[in-house]
């Protein structure tokens, strides 16, 4: 016969445990499914092509990515995936994770991003 302590029968406790290590054991592989989903390959686009400035530091953050996490990441260049709206379009879409973009494109969606053309609405010659 089971021996009862505090009135509770230790089976309906390691009943518990079963079903909360059960439990966990769910939770945790559930976690881990949905980190390597996320772990798949990430893609960054960006107006420039091979060897440009845009393509060199996407390829050095590519090299960082998958250096130091389980993630994968395609770069894709310019004209590859469309021109610089479809990139946008794409990005908002949630096609692409990462994107190089200029701000004649990204400021009518972020007004704010606008701040980058103020160096080409300031005069050159400020002593006329």
């Amino acid at each position: 016969s089971a021996k009862k302590t505090n009135g509770e029968n230790p089976m309906s406790s390691m009943s518990k445990f079963k079903k909360l290590a059960g439990i966990s054991a769910f939770a945790f592989a559930a976690m881990t499914m949905a980190n390597s989903v996320n772990a798949a390959n990430w893609r960054y686009a960006h107006e420039e092509y091979e060897g440009d400035v845009q393509d060199v530091f996407a390829y050095k953050f590519k090299e960082y990515i998958e250096d130091n996490s389980d993630h994968t990441l395609q770069v894709y260049r310019f004209g590859e995936l469309g021109e610089s709206d479809d990139i946008m379009e794409q990005t908002q879409a949630g096609i692409l994770n990462f994107v190089n973009q200029s701000p004649g494109f990204t400021g009518s969606l972020i007004p704010e991003a606008q701040i980058f053309f103020i160096p080409y609405l300031m005069p050159k010659n400020t002593k006329k």
